[in-house]
Order: structure tokens, then sequence, then C-alpha cells
């Protein structure tokens, strides 16, 4: 009885306020909740708010690009559609890119929901944190030689690759310092960029989709051969070295094993 008053409770608060029986429960009328049936749109006002403010956190330069008033009237329909189920803010707002890529007003700006997708790597990294260990140069160069194409690389569990068709981290980087300065760029421009959580906090760098490739096959576990392969698929002229390198000195890679 109590579960089925509470599935009820928890439907009513997703109903838009135009909504005839909402608007009969402003009135007084509602017989699921009463005489004091009004003060429940003050309840379900303060729930919605809470939430769509919530998604302007993590989307900000999402809010940026839509405006305040369309950001919060899409907030406020995902909410209505997709409300949290978990109790911590921090894990909600992952369908958001794709409630913002099925809305027809934005067929021709599709970098807005790139860049949502962005911003939910972001905030991903940012609550997964950084890794606890790192990878050492030194103990790759260690290795035996005759060991490394069969080495295994586990990636720090903050490690995200975002691919878009548009320029996605440049209006991202782009809106960073008011007002924003998006003369230069080329919003149709694809970019692949890497993120990962260190200390100093998210780090957000634009990589080749070489590299990419790399990384995300030795994410999936694969070893350093069939990654490099990966690799070469994208671009002949991938330089192995210098990636590896470079994501070491970042601190892509917690660790490695071998088959």
């Amino acid at each position: 009885m109590l579960h089925d008053w509470q599935i009820a409770f928890a439907e009513r608060l997703r109903r838009p306020p135009s909504d005839p029986v909402a608007s009969s429960m402003q009135a007084g009328r509602d017989d699921f909740l009463g005489p004091q049936a009004h003060r429940f749109a003050v309840y379900r006002d303060n729930m919605l708010g809470s939430l769509v403010e919530a998604l302007g956190d993590t989307f900000p330069v999402v809010r940026q690009l839509l405006g305040d008033r369309f950001f919060d009237a899409v907030a406020a329909d995902l909410v209505r559609s997709d409300p949290p189920i978990a109790p911590r803010l921090s894990r909600y707002g992952g369908g958001f890119p794709a409630s913002l890529r099925g809305l027809p007003q934005l067929t021709d700006l599709a970098y807005v929901a790139d860049v949502a997708v962005l911003e939910w790597a972001r905030v991903e990294a940012y609550f997964t944190g950084a890794a606890e260990t790192s990878l050492a140069i030194e103990a790759l160069l260690a290795q035996p030689t005759d060991r490394l194409p069969h080495l295994v690389f586990q990636t720090a569990p903050s490690l995200r690759i975002v691919s878009t068709p548009t320029a996605a981290q440049s209006i991202w980087l782009a809106h960073q310092a008011p007002p924003p300065d998006l003369a230069a760029i080329d919003p149709w421009q694809s970019e692949t960029v890497r993120l990962l959580c260190t200390d100093q906090g998210v780090l957000a760098e634009r990589i080749a989709p070489a590299q990419a490739a790399l990384l995300l096959a030795l994410q999936a576990g694969r070893d350093l051969t069939a990654a490099a392969e990966a690799a070469l698929a994208k671009d002949d002229a991938f330089d192995l070295q210098a990636a590896l390198a470079a994501e070491l000195t970042i601190g892509s890679f917690a660790g490695f094993a071998s088959r």
C-alpha cells in the first residue's frame, strides 16, 4: 500500500503545472493528497527547480549556448521524463546530451549536444578521481624488449575519450572567459579529446584520432601490438613512441601486465 502511494506521489511530482490533474491539486481538490493539495505545488516546484539548477551546474556551457529560459525548459522536461535514480546529484545528467540531440530546434546546432557530451565526460572524470598510482616511464623502460609488444596497460579509471563531429572542445574553451570569442572557431570541425582527472583537476586535451584509437584499444584490454595496429589503421604515420611518452607523462596509465 505504501509502495503504491510512493509511486503515485513520485509520478505526480513529474507532472507539469499545466496538467489538468496538477491544476486541480493547486485548487485544493485532489482526493489523493487531501484538502491541502495546493501545498504540493510548492514541493514540486522546489524539487524541479533544484534538479534544473543541478543540471545547469553540470552543463554550464550548454546553458550559455541555449540561454537560461530555453535551457531551463529543456532541463525541466528531462527531470519529468528521466528523474534521478541515485541519491547523489553528481550522478544525474547522463541522459541530457541524448535529450538535446533529439530536439528539432537544435537540428542545425548539433554542436550543442556535443558540448553536453564533453561536459558530462568532465563530470564523470572528476568524480572518478585521480588514480592512486600511475605508471612511471622508468618502469616501462626497464621491461625486456621482447615483452613490450605483449604488454597490457591498465588505463587510469578517470580516462575518457570523446570524439565529436563538431568542435566541442574549442567551443567549450571559448566560453571559459567572458565574453566568449567564437570568431576563429569552425564549429563543424571534428575534434577528439582526452580527459583525465589528476591532482590538479580534470585535464582535457585535443589529441589525434590515431592516439585516441590507441588509448581506446588499451582501455578495452588489448595488448600494445593490437593497440598500435588500431592506431596505425587511423594514420600510417602514427608515432607510437611519442604517443606513449605523452600518455605516461600525464598519467594515463595506472600499471601494466603481460600476456
